[in-house]
């Protein structure tokens, strides 16, 4: 599976594109962060999604954001919907009442990191378009999604666009090897060239075609 979060987007496609790894990847490639450390990482970008959620303004819903088919409304209720699959694909309900926009992101976040830091979880498989994978290697597309959408988000409401080094690495070890299939498919936009001494973060953004 491989993220589904292009800019500019030439097309809406919901979901993750669920099209395996690049013929000449090889197996999923983690760098050299341990299986738990991920869910460190995933636990950490979703509570910086969260605080670039709470920041949204009651006027800034209609803004336009870097993925030019969605405003900030859409782009929120394409993360939750990518995040829900977590604990859905690994049997922990989500206690969302439907209130509102922030209310059902806390709500997956919660049940996302409670699926995630249940014992064994990493020896289990869960759900995919093409039959079910390996935890870990389903967590990469959606911390990738996070982490690229906490920015999108903060870009388009004037939030902190900060994106932490270190899980930009893990990410572009993830994304870098099904570059040609990540074009083709239009999931990201053209590569712009980082900056000489360029970090990570930087790099991360240039790659899926964002300008920091």
């Amino acid at each position: 599976e491989l993220p589904d979060c292009s800019t500019p987007r030439t097309k809406v496609t919901r979901g993750l594109l669920t099209c395996g790894w690049a013929a000449s990847a090889g197996p999923c490639p983690l760098c050299d962060d341990g299986a738990m450390d991920l869910i460190d990482r995933y636990s950490d970008a979703a509570e910086g999604f969260t605080v670039r959620l709470d920041a949204v303004g009651d006027d800034q819903w209609t803004n336009p954001t870097p993925c030019t088919d969605w405003d900030v409304r859409q782009l929120v209720d394409h993360v939750i919907t990518i995040q829900r699959q977590i604990p859905e694909g690994l049997g922990v309900p989500v206690a969302d009442d439907g209130t509102g926009a922030e209310e059902e992101w806390n709500a997956v976040r919660a049940a996302a990191v409670e699926a995630l830091r249940q014992p064994g979880v990493l020896e289990r498989t869960m759900p995919g378009r093409a039959g079910d994978v390996p935890v870990e290697m389903a967590l990469m597309p959606r911390l990738s999604d996070l982490i690229l959408h906490s920015w999108d988000l903060a870009r388009a409401t004037g939030g902190d666009e900060g994106v932490d080094a270190d899980t930009a690495a893990v990410v572009l070890e993830f994304l870098k090897p099904n570059d040609e299939i990540l074009r083709s498919s239009g999931t990201f936009g053209p590569k712009i060239d980082p900056p000489a001494g360029a970090d990570a973060a930087v790099e991360l953004l240039c790659f899926t075609g964002r300008r920091p």
